[in-house]
C-alpha cells in the first residue's frame, strides 16, 4: 500500500506541475500578444496611419 500512495502522491505533484508550465507559457503568450499589438499600434502611427 505504502508503494501505492507514493505513486499518487508524484502523480499528484507531476499534474499540478504540468498545470503550473502550461498556465505560464498561456501567460507567456498573452503577454507576447500585447506586446507585439503594441509595437504595431506604434509603428502604425509612426508610420501615420490609423492603429488596427
Amino acid at each position: 500500500m505504502k508503494y501505492v500512495d507514493i505513486n499518487i502522491v508524484d502523480l499528484i505533484i507531476y499534474i499540478s506541475l504540468t498545470k503550473s508550465v502550461e498556465l505560464s507559457r498561456a501567460r507567456n503568450a498573452r503577454r507576447d500578444a500585447v506586446i507585439a499589438r503594441s509595437l504595431r499600434a506604434a509603428t502604425l502611427s509612426q508610420e501615420g496611419r490609423a492603429p488596427v
